[in-house]
């Protein structure tokens, strides 16, 4: 049999899962990772997640630390801090490059680099802005530490969805006054919109925006703008408005090497078809980084072995393995 090699971009749930699932499909992965650590996005879910079966009284921390384990009982390779640079076409699939100056040939390769949440770059075209102590705009998953220090404070929450409505009324049980600019309507879960709506310290403002920073007397105030205009001060804004897939880089270095770009959704986030398969053939894409729909851990893990046994099955067809 011939060794069929799988290059993994990304070691977040879809790529640690794509690898195994590769491995034991008789393939020969190993994985690329740009951080220092493996588990992505799990790597900054502070809080503990009981929605992953089997996995109870665990933080996201704590799973991305079990399925490294995972990985390294299997003997997979992973590198980290390294990133991809290059790819040309070779006979049978791909000659990569890498920061490091190395290089390797693989027949296929999985892209699963994940999303990064969405910051303080929303904001940075606001009148006012740069004047605002940068220490006081709270991205993403930091949204949810620290709570306790934070009673009498009022926090303004950019995000409508499920985080920004249980970072609300976490918050709002830690003794704080809560806004919440909405850009259209609620969309989180009902059991957290009930019970935050109901609070007397919460507002919501919909179809709104921040539309100038102040600071007055060494505190920061800010313009919303809805139905009417108001300015309201404010001692931090939380900023959980979603992610942004992170195909930046991935699809220039293909566009250049192969000289076809690959096809995306909105805001980048890859389209692959119901098999994991991107438009460019050879390359494939699992979890967050093509994944409009349902993006969590129990998806991306699902995504990751797909796209490993797709590969398995094409390579049956044919007749490689």
């Amino acid at each position: 049999m011939k060794k069929v090699s799988v290059a993994i971009i990304g070691s977040g749930p879809a790529g640690l899962s794509a690898a195994l699932w590769a491995k034991k499909l008789g393939l020969f992965p190993f994985v690329i990772e740009k951080a220092s650590v493996t588990g992505g996005m799990q790597n900054f879910n502070f809080l503990e997640n009981s929605w992953v079966l089997g996995q109870q009284g665990v933080t996201g921390v704590d799973i991305a630390k079990n399925f490294y384990q995972h990985i390294q009982k299997e003997d997979i390779p992973v590198h980290v801090n390294l990133t991809m640079t290059a790819i040309k076409r070779v006979f049978g699939g791909f000659y990569l490059e890498f920061s490091d100056g190395s290089s390797k040939i693989c027949e296929s390769i999985i892209l699963a680099n994940g999303t990064r949440y969405v910051g303080q770059e929303i904001l940075e075209s606001i009148p006012g802005f740069e004047d605002i102590n940068r220490e006081r705009i709270i991205e993403g998953p930091y949204s949810f530490i620290g709570m306790d220090d934070l009673r009498g404070q009022h926090i303004v929450i950019l995000g409508a969805g499920d985080n920004g409505f249980e970072n609300a009324l976490m918050l709002l049980e830690c003794g704080c006054e809560v806004s919440l600019i909405a850009r259209s309507t609620p969309k989180a879960q009902q059991k957290f919109v009930e019970k935050v709506l109901a609070h007397q310290h919460f507002s919501l403002y919909e179809y709104a925006k921040i539309t100038h920073f102040f600071i007055n007397n060494h505190r920061m105030s800010i313009k919303i703008k809805s139905s009417t205009e108001v300015t309201v001060s404010v001692d931090r804004i939380h900023i959980l408005v979603g992610y942004r897939a992170n195909t930046d880089s991935v699809i220039d270095i293909v566009e250049q090497g192969l000289g076809k770009k690959l096809d995306c959704h909105h805001n980048d986030f890859l389209w692959v078809d119901q098999v994991s398969k991107t438009n460019v053939p050879g390359i494939y894409a699992a979890g967050d980084i093509c994944n409009t729909h349902f993006p969590c851990v129990v998806s991306a893990i699902a995504s990751g072995a797909l796209a490993a046994k797709t590969i398995s099955r094409e390579l049956l067809k044919t007749g490689v393995n």
